[in-house]
């Protein structure tokens, strides 16, 4: 370098956010401290390795030890997912359960397992009473105070059902019954409401896994407007086939004649 030369030093400040899947990366001003780039890449040494190429002092980013724990953990919840996939096929009542959106392996394993036999219960409504979904009484009198859920049963699985309830009532969650139900239940506003509903869409979830399990009927997301289509189906083909009949006669029906009292001797014998 010539003694008159002078050098420019640019520096890069780059974030970086881990996470056991996917990362979240951005490069950030070094002098006002405003992020230029934002970027999301899976949590592996390849990805990293391939996003900073071309940048020695970030290259090292591959061999970090966080990195190395992070990918022997994804390791391992891979095999536990073979695991339990492996599971999943040996009980074979479990894929009517994960016809659900939100219902996995572990779910419907854990499920299956703890309740057993679904013929234990005749009504699919206790199941939510039974995993302690619904709240409990404790009625004085006049008094019937609002109660939190009971939480009875098993802790786990009931855990596993909420957590399935808050995947149906995110934004990007898929639209069915147990979502409408939900949302209109959070809209309703007051405290805690996202949690309360969370909780009675959980319950809904118990007693519609219950019933699946019985009968092995597949599922169908929107039942209810399925229901409402079908009955305004029924009612337009009731008052189209009135009105063929009245057409055919080439006159509308004839009314009912009115009453008219008796007159006479019969009359007088009905008078007191």
């Amino acid at each position: 370098m010539d003694r008159g030369s002078t050098a420019t030093i640019t520096m890069t400040i780059v974030g970086l956010d881990l996470g056991d899947r996917f990362s979240s990366a951005c490069t950030l001003d070094p002098e006002s401290g405003e992020v230029r780039k934002e970027w999301r890449l899976p949590t592996t040494r390849q990805s990293l390795a391939r996003y900073f190429a071309g940048k020695p002092r970030c290259a090292s980013l591959s061999k970090w030890a966080p990195l190395t724990v992070i990918a022997e953990l994804n390791d391992q919840l891979r095999r536990y997912d073979r695991q339990l996939e492996a599971l999943g096929e040996r009980h074979a009542e479990t894929a009517a359960l994960r016809q659900i959106a939100g219902i996995g392996p572990l779910t419907s394993l854990a499920y299956v397992l703890t309740l057993e036999d679904p013929a234990r219960f005749r009504d699919s409504r206790r199941v939510g009473a039974y995993l302690g979904l619904t709240p409990g009484t404790r009625q004085s009198g006049d008094r019937d105070p609002q109660m939190h859920i009971t939480k009875e049963g098993d802790p786990f699985l009931r855990q596993l059902l909420v957590q399935s309830a808050h995947y149906i009532l995110e934004p990007f969650g898929p639209d069915c019954d147990l979502r409408r139900h939900g949302l209109a239940l959070a809209n309703r506003g007051g405290k805690a409401a996202k949690k309360r509903a969370a909780v009675a869409v959980a319950c809904k979830l118990a007693v519609l896994m219950h019933r699946l399990w019985l009968t092995q009927q597949p599922y169908e997301p929107l039942r209810d407007d399925a229901r409402a289509a079908a009955r305004a189906g029924a009612e337009s083909v009731v008052a189209s086939e009135s009105r063929t009949t009245c057409g055919r006669c080439g006159s509308p029906p004839p009314a009912r004649p009115a009453s008219t009292p008796p007159t006479g001797p019969a009359a007088a014998q009905a008078r007191p």
